[in-house]
């Protein structure tokens, strides 16, 4: 029904100057909010389906300020205040909730535009009929001088437009968000009398079917009727079915007849009992069906060997030959000679088997046995042995030489003994070799801790010797007497260097003059206005002075003066200090002024950045005299209307819309028109219904509809389910699990093979089924020869087991005490033969147990060894338990305890006990000791490993009384200078050198001597061939040998060719992918027919490929160098060519082929 519209969009619009003008509804600022007020009926909606998915309100407002402007009158911003919901009453109408208000902007003074979109959500959910308000009010910050609203007084007026444009769309059954359908399930009647409970779903708005008319179909064959049929034995009467009532399609019980008493009238007639060996065979037959057998066919059996015949036969020695047996010539299963044949001579007829000699030095291994068993040897296993040092295996050895390490020797794998390639190793030297510092002497009396670097195998030196050199800084040196040429000095000494001699401190001597002659004091100016009384003493022969002129000081700050200064704070004023009067450079008072701050300093408003991206305008205030901040960074906020915004595509989400556009705020990309598409859905676009497959095979006319804009599915693929009662079915054989049953079938449904008529069969018993009568026990003494007749298929007795009567039955019986032997059983009575007292009921009593016997509480052990007085209560006649063993449990409360050593885990305690259960160990009173420290106890300074492997002489202090650290380990610490270091490998980032070292430190590996090794070239270093071309198109397999380090080229490209007489194959290839010679083929000459077997081998003999009958270079194959999915390891390879040629002669090739990548 919804279909008649699909989304409909109006407008609804007013003039701002025409709404009414009063205090905004929230009433948030008295007179001073006073607006133009404006309610919009949203109207009803035109289908009952139809539902609000979004309004976008768009406002263009201009106005201002009415001249003559009053004194006092000055407006702020203008908001945009949007309700739904909340007509307007007056002021404080609405709350300020959303919603009902949804939205609150504002927008500078003047002229200014607004546009937001509101979409349908699960808090706003749009109805028809009802309000949509949009109010516009300038807020004042002060009054007008008569303390009434500019807007009343008409000093303020405002015009321009309000327009809503009201989207809808249509509630559907698929529907989501607020187009999410409200539904009703209800009853219905789908048209089909096999089911029940039928329901449909249906859209409440409208009534339309969201899902379609569907019942339960009901359980078959639970309501039921009987109706007449023929169940086409000619031996039943009455033949019914039972079918399923609602349509009587459904059989539930198979036709079948009354069967009339069988064998009633019987027909002898002439048969085959399938026994040759028997003659004139006749079958009792029931005369209403002659295929009702009442007596099986049977004849008279013939004379076993009368007449016999040879047949070829088995017996079962393969070395025996033209064997025959005898039988009975009626059936030939009688057998009267056993199959026997005539020996073979051995080794007449020989074959060669695979085998193993024991020597793995042979190939080949084969021995001649006779072929009719290969049990019989007639040439003993032997193989070929292949030449030496064909297939070769690496192994460990020593060659003597301590100086090599990794020593090999290449031998003969068949068993190791043959040396292909003597032992030899690789060379350690100073570069590869572990190696030791020794102490030694370099010859230089001025070094000491001398050192040199040795290799460890032979000791030769690997880095000279040399030590740590002294001098006049840290060496030993010694003061002697000199001459220093100067006659004005005495006492003169020269320091040297104790291990040369060299001079460390030149020769000098003490001056005479002013000691050792006459001096005078007198009065002289020491140009210090600080000081009083100045003196100095001269030599009275030349006035040179001995003492310099010199003062008493005066006190310092005695007498002062206040000046001004710099304290160099470009924060203060007014900056002064005191200074001494004599020398104003010496400060009594340091320089300082009055502090000044934002409050009192000069400041300066400058541009900055407040790292919000939507504000402009972004400045500060700063104190000038510092820069320190006194108001922080602020811009004014830009928002969705009054900051640049863009429109751009985006995704609503609803696979149902085109289109979809947002506008996005640019400084941070906040959503300020959501992202909204033109809505495309199955209701309102063009459809088609089409054909398809609900992959359903028990549906018929599957049909769907979609949408033609793009093909999406608007009603999911389904057909008209068929079943038992309208599908078609077919009768099939079956098995109902019944042995005594004949003939079962069951119908199925043809589409899924689901069973619409239960498996059965026809039912056979004791009156229709075959019997067989055998030996069985009546369970009586007193009968012989008992005898039961039995039904074939399960073995139910149709006549009980039954004896011929002895005496216990028919003669005269006594009942009478007597002893079962049975502890546990009471009154014990047996039944005897009168007239012998033979047993015809054996002695049995009534039984006792712990429910009626006698019992004895006994002493036990319950396993527990915190329990006493184990007892449990036992069955006198058989001891059996009756109550379990059980004791009294003990606790650390009642039972016995025992104070032990123990460790609290506290090494600062001494003494530790700990009280525990004896039973089982418990602890009773925890581990505790008496508590000792390393003030109070004695200590003992030691040796210790401070786990520092760069300190030596390692010392701890440690509590004599538990061990416990109380000055931690510690020692001296060593580095490149006097601390051991070894050679050691290394990587010095160069791929063209080898046995890389350096000298590290060896107590934490911190490098002495930097890593650095031989550099490598191509006729040292390792090299890899890879294909090429080498121009010349005469040539295959091209490859080049580069240096392995750099890819510097050794051997210059060059390609080789293997001829196979008048065809070829390469002897190398690189199966890598890169689509240059990647597949080993034969290449075919024109006097080849075929090759009938291409293979190839490991060096171990396992095959990795083959291929046969290659009859030309098209079509054939070839090895990619995959053996098991996985690509093949680099190497060697074997291949065995068997080539048929077109003159009829045939040739086996063999050769090598390399793998290369």
């Amino acid at each position: 029904m919804n279909n008649l519209i699909a989304q409909r969009v109006f407008n609804l619009s007013a003039n701002i100057q025409d709404g009414v003008i009063g205090l905004d509804r929230k009433n948030f600022g008295g007179p001073y909010s006073q607006g133009y007020i404006h309610d919009f009926d949203l109207g009803a909606s035109v289908s009952p389906c139809e539902k609000i998915v979004s309004i976008q309100v768009s406002i263009s407002a201009n106005g201002g300020i009415v001249p003559p402007i009053p004194p006092g009158c000055n407006g702020g911003p203008v908001y945009f205040n949007i309700y739904y919901g909340c007509p307007y009453t007056g002021p404080g109408t609405c709350a300020t909730t959303n919603p009902p208000l949804i939205a609150e902007t504002n927008r500078p003074f003047g002229s200014s535009s607004y546009s937001q979109t509101f979409i349908c959500n699960s808090s706003l959910n749009f109805e028809f009929n009802q309000i949509f308000s949009v109010d516009v009010v300038p807020v004042w910050t002060t009054m007008c001088t008569n303390g009434q609203n500019p807007i009343g007084l008409g000093y303020v007026a405002f015009t321009g437009t309000i327009t809503l444009t009201v989207t809808t769309d249509l509630i559907t059954c698929s529907g989501t968000g607020c187009l999410a359908p409200m539904t009703t399930v209800q009853t219905c009647d789908d048209g089909n009398p096999c089911t029940t409970n039928d329901m449909q779903t249906i859209l409440n708005c409208d009534a339309s079917i969201c899902v379609p008319c569907m019942g339960t179909p009901v359980v078959a064959c639970t309501n039921t009727v009987s109706v007449a049929c023929n169940d086409g034995n000619p031996c039943t009467t009455n033949d019914v079915q039972i079918v399923e009532s609602c349509d009587n399609s459904i059989i539930c019980v198979p036709c079948a007849g009354t069967p009339a008493p069988s064998c009633t009238s019987t027909v002898m007639l002439p048969c085959d009992d399938g026994n040759p060996c028997t003659n004139n065979d006749m079958l009792s037959a029931d005369a209403c069906d002659n295929t009702i057998i009442c007596a099986p066919c049977a004849g008279t059996p013939v004379t076993a060997c009368t007449n016999t015949t040879t047949l070829p036969c088995n017996d079962g020695n393969p070395c025996t030959t033209n064997d025959v047996l005898t039988v009975e010539s009626c059936d030939n299963t009688v057998v009267c000679i056993p199959c026997i044949g005539v020996p073979v001579t051995s080794c007449t007829n020989t074959t060669v088997l695979p085998c193993d000699d024991g020597d793995p030095c042979t190939l080949n291994d084969v021995a001649t046995v006779e072929s009719c068993d290969n049990s019989i040897i007639c040439v003993p296993c032997s193989g070929v042995a292949p030449p030496s040092c064909i297939n070769t295996i690496s192994l460990p050895c020593d060659d003597g030489d301590p100086c090599t390490i990794n020593d090999v020797a290449i031998v003969d794998n068949c068993d190791n003994s043959i040396v292909c390639v003597p032992c030899t190793g690789a060379v350690i030297d100073c570069t590869n070799g572990s190696s030791s510092i020794v102490s030694c002497d370099d010859g230089n009396a001025c070094t000491i801790n001398d050192v040199q670097t040795i290799l460890d195998c032979d000791g030769s030196i690997c880095v000279p010797c040399m030590g740590i050199l002294q001098d006049c800084t840290n060496g030993a040196t010694t003061i002697q007497p000199c001459n220093d040429n100067n006659p004005n000095t005495i006492n003169d000494e020269v320091t040297i260097l104790v291990c040369d001699g060299s001079i460390c401190v030149p020769c000098m001597g003490v001056n005479t003059n002013c000691t050792s002659s006459p001096t005078t004091v007198q009065p002289c100016n020491d140009n210090n206005p600080c000081t009083t009384n100045d003196m100095e003493t001269i030599l009275n022969s030349d006035g040179s002075i001995c003492v310099p002129c010199a003062g008493t000081p005066i006190p310092t700050c005695t007498s002062t003066v206040t000046l001004p200064c710099n304290d160099n704070n470009s924060c203060t004023i007014n900056d002064m200090q005191t200074v001494e009067t004599c020398d104003n450079n010496i400060v009594c008072v340091p320089c300082a002024g009055t502090i000044t701050d934002c409050s009192n300093g000069t400041k300066s408003v400058v541009n900055c950045d407040d790292g919000n991206p939507c504000t402009i305008n972004d400045v500060q205030t700063i104190l000038d005299c510092n820069g320190n901040i006194c108001v922080p960074c602020a811009g004014i906020v830009q928002d969705c209307s009054t900051g640049p915004t863009t429109t751009r595509a985006c995704n609503d989400g609803n696979a149902s819309t085109i289109n979809d556009m947002e506008t996005v705020l640019n400084c941070n990309g906040s959503v300020c028109v959501p992202c909204m598409g033109t809505s495309t859905d199955c209701a309102s676009s063009p459809t088609t219904v089409q054909s398809c497959n609900d992959n359903n095979p028990c549906t018929t006319n599957d049909m769907e509809t979609i949408l033609n804009s793009d093909g999406s599915i608007c009603v999911p693929c389904a057909g008209t389910i068929t079943d038992c009662s309208n599908g078609t079915k077919s009768v099939v054989n079956c098995d109902d699990g019944n042995p005594c049953t004949i003939n079962d079938v069951q119908t199925i449904l043809d589409c899924n093979g689901n069973i619409c008529v239960p498996c059965a069969g026809i039912v056979q018993d004791c009156s229709t089924g075959p019997t067989t009568t055998r030996a069985c026990n009546d369970g009586n003494a007193s009968t012989i020869n008992d005898m039961e007749t039995v039904l074939n298929c399960n073995g139910s007795v149709c006549v009980p087991c039954m004896g011929t009567s002895t005496d216990c039955a028919s003669s005269p019986t006594t009942v009478q005490p007597c002893n079962d032997n049975n502890p546990c059983t009471t009154n014990d009575m047996e039944t005897i033969l009168n007239s012998d007292g033979s047993i015809c009921v054996p002695c049995a009593g009534i039984l006792t147990d712990c429910s009626n016997g006698t019992k004895s509480v006994v002493n036990c052990d319950d396993g527990n060894p915190c329990t006493i007085n184990d007892v449990q209560t036992i069955l006198d006649c058989n001891g059996n338990i009756c109550v379990p063993c059980a004791g009294i449990v003990q606790d650390c409360s009642t039972g016995p305890t025992t104070t032990r050593a123990c460790n609290d885990g506290n090494a600062s305690t001494i003494n530790d006990m700990e009280t525990v259960l004896n039973c089982n160990g418990n602890v009773c009173v925890p581990c505790t000791g008496t508590n000792t420290d390393c003030a109070s106890s004695p200590t003992t300074v030691q040796p210790c490993n401070d786990n520092n492997p760069c300190t030596i002489n390692d010392m701890e202090t440690i509590l004599n009384s538990d061990g416990s650290i109380c000055v931690p380990c510690a020692g001296i610490l060593t580095d490149c200078n006097n601390g051991t270091k070894s050679v050691v490998n290394c990587d010095d980032g160069n791929p063209c050198t080898i046995n890389d070292v350096q000298t590290i430190l060896d107590c934490n590996g911190n490098i002495c001597v930097p890593c650095v090794g031989i550099v490598q070239d191509c006729s040292t270093g390792s090299t890899i061939t890879r294909p090429c071309n080498d121009g010349n198109a005469s040539t295959i397999n091209d490859i080049e040998t580069i240096l392995n380090c750099n890819g510097e080229i050794c051997i210059d490209c060059i390609g080789q060719v293997v001829q196979i007489t008048s065809g070829w194959i390469a002897d190398i290839f690189s199966p890598n992918g890169d689509g240059v010679n990647d597949v080993l083929k034969i290449y075919i000459g024109t006097d080849i027919k075929q090759v009938s077997r291409f293979e190839i081998f490991d060096r171990w003999g396992s095959k990795v490929y083959e291929e046969s009958n290659i009859t030309s270079n098209t079509d054939q194959k070839g090895w990619n160098g995959f053996y098991k999915s996985n690509n093949v390891s680099p190497g060697v390879y074997i291949y065995v060519a068997i080539i048929e040629f077109t003159n009829g002669k045939i040739e086996t090739k063999a050769g090598n082929v390399t793998v290369i990548y």
